[in-house]
């Protein structure tokens, strides 16, 4: 249902052309700087209540879309498993996500509190590398469908 709004709000038309844009985008570039939004949905899994601080562990999933930008990873869906960790008002999460598009390349992708990376993928993405920052555009706890935020990245990308 989420998806369905979402894509209903940037339109039809939109995303055809963003899908036909970047097929051929991933055969021609190779090396860029972009902007994307990680439209995400999180569900905790497991939680350690430790009195003075919790730790819980996160499933995920969602998509991507780029916003400003050539990239060959637009419109990517993914799946994240993640660490987190609250004490007092310090919080601080770590995680990994598998991201495919729609031929079934993949990317592996991770984030700490220090930003984003991409550390390889296959297909058209093997020998894929880069870094940025994100910061949390969105949040809404949804209740027993767990959290949903946006993640607006900011990064360097290439393929070797």
């Amino acid at each position: 249902m989420r998806t369905a709004i979402i894509l209903a709000a940037i339109g039809t038309a939109s995303v055809s052309a963003l899908t036909a844009s970047g097929a051929l985008a991933a055969d021609a570039v190779r090396s860029g700087h972009a902007e994307f939004d990680a439209y995400v949905t999180e569900r905790i899994v497991s939680t350690v209540d430790g009195g003075v601080a919790k730790a819980m562990i996160l499933d995920a999933d969602g998509f991507d879309r780029v916003v400003k930008g050539k990239a060959p990873f637009d419109l990517l869906t993914f799946r994240c498993v993640s660490h987190a960790r609250l004490a007092g008002d310090q919080f601080d999460d770590a995680g990994s996500c598998a991201k495919t598009d729609k031929d079934g390349d993949r990317i592996f992708y991770t984030w700490d509190s220090n930003g984003w990376a991409f550390t390889g993928g296959t297909g058209k993405f093997k020998g894929l590398t880069g870094k940025g920052v994100f910061t949390t555009s969105y949040y809404h706890d949804s209740g027993a469908r767990g959290f949903e935020l946006i993640a607006h990245h900011v990064g360097d990308w290439q393929i070797r």
